[in-house]
């Protein structure tokens, strides 16, 4: 007898998944076990409820509810026993006003249970009448309590990654207008300096940047696209109802890696795009006000990085922590951009370790600031014109000879400051800046 009623039951159910298949199989259950009302429910073992998936009541389908466990039969189903009380049920929990209302004399549960053996979720089935044997009942319970619980682990498997997936695509469209946001504001940034004349030397830098960024970008495409691929071999999996558990542990774990690997990286474009805004803007500004030289020139640095690697020159910044100094700070990156350009334009054609020292001291007359490279030196015949404009010996390698010059004009004319050329090897400038007082300033421009 039940053979065929589990066989009736499984034809019922072939080819059918997700709600319509919990729909079906309790349908198919309220028939053969002659219940006034069947349901299955999932469980959530922290609020201690329990929420219906499918429900059938007097042989119609009904709406779905929730409703606590306490001083329920469920309780104890939900505890992994099978229940099955044949007669007054409401005597034995006379706390379950859902019984009492419902006037429920019988009562039989068996609880599902997931691939680890924790309960999920349960069958029940609710009569009005006494029932003397429950066993064929418990049994065929029991018998497909395995493909029910199976089912609602895929479903809920299934709308977790829906919420995955959905959370990724939000995440990485959230990510990708940040960026583009930032981007937008760099162009932006790139093309008023662009069109100023003292600024122009900061053209080359996007390119630099643009070079940067583009290593953490790649990796967090190729991250993007490896979860798009995974995506569709788990939706190929699940619409094959092929889909495993350990498919589904590993598609978790690759995306859970992947996705720190892609904030990681759009979170470093993102702060060279800010290094580089802010030292451009700088550069752009006349404002006066007092900068953390140290912190400054090493975030100046930091824009210049892809030059200095594709060179493989190291810059050393010697200078205290704390120093500050009252001065234009875009005028400062200015200055050590040129140096810095030059250096890399011109010195380290011959040199097998490149190095750039910058040492900063504080003394009574103001800053002394020291630029000192290994390179390969300033040519003799071309020193007493060191700072003189569109001279260069590298004029075929697309040098302007205006990068000194331009040190030059910014020392001068900007900080009031003083410039020497003092080495015979590599190349070392001393430059020294007196203090300057905001309201003693004469700007160049004005």
């Amino acid at each position: 007898m039940i053979d065929e009623q589990l066989r009736k039951v499984i034809e019922g159910i072939t080819n059918t998944y997700g709600d319509e298949f919990f729909v079906a199989i309790t349908g198919h259950l309220h028939d053969i076990i002659s219940a006034d009302y069947t349901f299955v429910a999932r469980l959530d073992l922290d609020s201690y409820q329990a929420s219906t998936i499918a429900l059938i009541a007097k042989g119609q389908r009904a709406e779905n509810f929730s409703y606590s466990l306490l001083n329920t039969p469920c309780a104890n189903v939900a505890d992994n026993s099978v229940c099955f009380y044949p007669r007054q049920v409401c005597n034995v929990f006379p706390d379950d006003q859902l019984l009492i209302d419902m006037k429920i004399e019988a009562y039989i549960g068996t609880p599902l249970l997931n691939a680890a053996g924790a309960v999920i979720g349960l069958i029940v089935g609710l009569y009005e009448k006494e029932v003397p044997d429950g066993a064929q009942t418990k049994m065929l319970f029991q018998l497909l309590s395995g493909r029910i619980a199976a089912e609602l682990q895929r479903h809920d498997y299934e709308q977790r990654l829906l919420l995955l997936n959905n959370a990724l695509e939000e995440k990485v469209s959230a990510r990708t207008a940040e960026l583009e946001r930032t981007l937008s504001d760099l162009q932006q940034t790139q093309h008023k300096l662009i069109e100023s004349k003292k600024m122009a030397s900061l053209g080359v830098l996007v390119s630099g940047i643009a070079h940067e960024i583009n290593t953490p970008l790649g990796i967090a495409i190729t991250a993007v696209s490896s979860i798009s691929e995974d995506l569709r071999t788990l939706g190929k999996a699940i619409s094959q109802r092929q889909l495993t558990i350990e498919q589904l542990r590993l598609f978790q774990q690759s995306t859970t890696e992947l996705t720190e690997l892609m904030e990681r990286n759009l979170l470093r474009a993102g702060e060279l795009v800010e290094n580089f805004k802010k030292s451009s803007a700088d550069q752009y500004s006349d404002e006066f006000g007092v900068v953390r030289l140290k912190a400054y020139y090493l975030l100046v640095v930091s824009t210049l990085k892809s030059f200095l690697k594709s060179n493989n020159v190291k810059v050393e910044i010697d200078a205290d922590d704390a120093l500050t100094f009252a001065t234009f700070p875009g005028v400062h990156a200015q200055i050590l951009t040129n140096l810095i350009m030059n250096s890399i334009q011109h010195a380290f054609g011959q040199t097998p370790e490149p190095l750039i020292k910058i040492r900063v001291r504080m003394d009574a007359n103001g800053l002394d600031f020291l630029y000192v490279d290994n390179g390969c030196g300033v040519a003799d015949m071309i020193k007493p014109q060191i700072f003189e404009p569109f001279v260069t010996t590298n004029r075929s390698g697309g040098a302007t000879g205006l990068g000194l010059f331009t040190v030059f004009n910014l020392v001068t004319q900007k900080l009031k400051g003083q410039l020497e050329l003092n080495a015979d090897t590599g190349f070392s400038l001393r430059i020294q800046m007196p203090k300057l007082a905001q309201s003693s300033i004469c700007r160049a421009d004005g």
